[in-house]
């Protein structure tokens, strides 16, 4: 495990600006520590060439040659939350100088906008950032970004949809669709914030045809609508059935209206809080 001494680091917290704060981390093992889970949640994720920039209130960290080796390390908060190499790829963007070579691709919209409230932004896959309105197009790859105030809904051209409320952080990881066979595959990754997804055709048979990563663990979906908050890791089932996975290899499957688990931060497995009031979901 890459080890790193904070203490100067936290104490600097409470007596500097945080945002010119910056420090420098070196890969030892399998995991690097953060001091703060804003450095998960909150942080723009940057590539710098093989280095990995964290960008967060609380200051800057870079993480030295992430990208050099095959695998790269997971990144683990002190309340257990991961981020791991896939959730990096996700949310990664090159810093000005590499994003300029960059450009979109000519694929077609995978969904659209069809409700929005408030101030949103949608960050495409050569590092622009545009703002949210009415029918915007949405493509794979495409990351979504709301603020304290709004909330955002995008139904895809399976017939899914997936909402998100204030202050949450979606990808769009993969969309496949064939409309012939009414077959294919959705991945998502949230890294913070509420979220309700609805299935649409994808999905109605095999759990693993739609996937969400989170920073406390995975849900694949079968025919269900479901909802979560991925800063507390509880997810729940509103129809349909879900298979939460958590980074240890745990499972719990869930298939009751309003059943409801929760993943434990510190790695110790599912928690089934049991069946939830309509109300309490709502």
């Amino acid at each position: 495990m890459a080890y790193k001494n904070f203490d100067a680091f936290d104490q600097s917290l409470t007596d500097a600006n945080n945002s010119d704060i910056s420090t420098t981390l070196e890969i030892t093992g399998d995991t690097v520590n953060l001091p703060d889970v804003s450095y998960i949640r909150d942080a723009d994720i940057l590539r710098d060439g093989m280095d990995l920039v964290l960008d967060s209130p609380q200051g800057e960290i870079t993480v030295k040659d992430y990208f050099s080796g095959m695998n790269s390390p997971d990144l683990i908060a002190p309340d257990g939350s991961v981020l791991s190499a896939k959730l990096v790829q996700s949310f990664v963007h090159s810093s000005p100088e590499y994003a300029k070579d960059l450009s979109m691709n000519d694929a077609s919209p995978i969904g659209a906008v069809d409700e929005i409230s408030g101030d949103a932004t949608v960050i495409r896959t050569d590092g622009t950032s545009e703002p949210i309105s009415l029918g915007s197009p949405i493509y794979q790859g495409d990351v979504i970004e709301t603020d304290g105030n709004s909330a955002v809904n995008i139904t895809f051209s399976d017939e899914s949809s997936f909402a998100v409320s204030e202050d949450t952080r979606l990808a769009i990881d993969e969309y496949v669709f064939d409309s012939a066979s009414e077959s294919g595959s959705q991945n998502f990754s949230v890294l913070k914030g509420i979220f309700v997804f609805t299935s649409g055709l994808i999905g109605r048979d095999d759990p693993d045809d739609v996937q969400i990563d989170t920073p406390s663990g995975s849900i694949g979906i079968r025919g269900t609508i479901i909802a979560g908050d991925v800063d507390n890791g509880e997810i729940t089932v509103v129809e349909g059935a879900i298979v939460l996975r958590d980074p240890m290899g745990n499972e719990m499957t869930l298939a009751t209206a309003f059943e409801t688990g929760k993943f434990a931060m510190d790695g110790t497995g599912i928690q089934n809080l049991g069946t939830l009031a309509a109300n309490d979901v709502a």
